[in-house]
């Protein structure tokens, strides 16, 4: 089974690794095609749901009920239900690969709906992203408050997460803190 392409997977204090959405801002990006790639989004089957909500990386006030707590397929790529939101409301453009698949179709994939809920979802695609504007940044937690619990939960080394963390994984959550500390200071 070949498995699914992550994108729309954005970066948070517990997935250091992705990409950030604030760069992949596109103001310029044309309207037709983002109605195209937007429509397209909102066309995907679901394909795994989750035991809690997203939270838009801009804090825009969107409710995380609104966000979604499913991913979303079209038998190559797999997507949060939420990623719509980012595209229609925050002009983030997605990377050209995407986008020209999208482009490409004529209609959405009838193998979409054939993709099991048991798919392997490729996250490395998503996470060598960067994006337009690499020196933006949104929120890596839901509120400061979230944000802060977490950081000095890992300075104290009380959660199990950082040892089954890549090497990688490990230096991005330490940039981020660091740029989140930097933002808050």
């Amino acid at each position: 089974m070949k498995p699914l392409i992550g994108i729309g997977f954005w970066r948070s204090l517990l997935e250091p690794e992705l990409p950030d959405p604030a760069c992949f801002i596109d103001a310029d990006w044309s309207q037709s095609e983002r109605q195209r790639v937007l429509h397209y989004l909102q066309q995907g089957q679901p394909l795994n749901y989750w035991m809690g909500y997203s939270w838009c990386r801009f804090r825009c006030g969107i409710s995380n009920p609104e966000m979604g707590a499913a991913d979303y397929t079209d038998g190559t790529y797999c997507w949060p239900e939420g990623l719509a939101h980012y595209v229609s409301c925050h002009q983030v453009r997605l990377p050209n690969t995407f986008t020209q698949h999208v482009l490409s179709q004529l209609s959405f994939p009838a193998a979409a709906a054939k993709v099991s809920d048991f798919s392997p979802v490729d996250m490395q695609w998503c996470q060598q992203q960067t994006g337009w504007h690499p020196s933006f940044l949104s929120f890596p937690a839901e509120t400061d408050e979230e944000a802060e619990k977490t950081i000095r939960r890992f300075e104290q080394g009380k959660c199990l997460e950082p040892s089954m963390l890549t090497p990688a994984a490990c230096e991005a959550r330490t940039h981020l803190i660091k740029q989140w500390r930097a933002k808050t200071s």
